[in-house]
């Protein structure tokens, strides 16, 4: 269930600001929040903290076995660091698949 947060969070990320998709929305957003989001260990601490939070305090799921402050602090950080791990690597899977795609033609 953790590992599912934090790819989650990772996801989260890539919509709110790299996806196509969403061009219109993050284009538009005020400095700070630009600046915020784009630092994915910054994002990866809150989107997989609230997620761990919504999962504990909506679903009572305890993802370690532990109180549930300590597991939305233990998820949080875990998305420090997950976070630009999994971004990184969906960069590169994106970025083989571009160059797969161009020398097909």
């Amino acid at each position: 269930m953790l590992l599912l947060i934090l790819i989650l969070a990772t996801v989260g990320r890539y919509l709110a600001v790299e996806a196509t998709i969403t061009r219109p929305l993050w284009t538009r957003y005020p400095v700070w929040l630009d600046g915020f989001l784009s630092c994915s260990a910054c994002s990866g601490f809150w989107f997989a903290g609230f997620g761990a939070l919504y999962a504990v305090l909506a679903h009572d799921w305890s993802l370690l076995d532990l109180a549930s402050w300590e597991t939305v602090l233990a998820a949080a950080l875990l998305g420090i660091f997950t976070t630009p791990l999994l971004a990184a690597l969906h960069a590169k899977a994106l970025h083989y698949l571009a160059d797969v795609g161009a020398g097909e033609q």
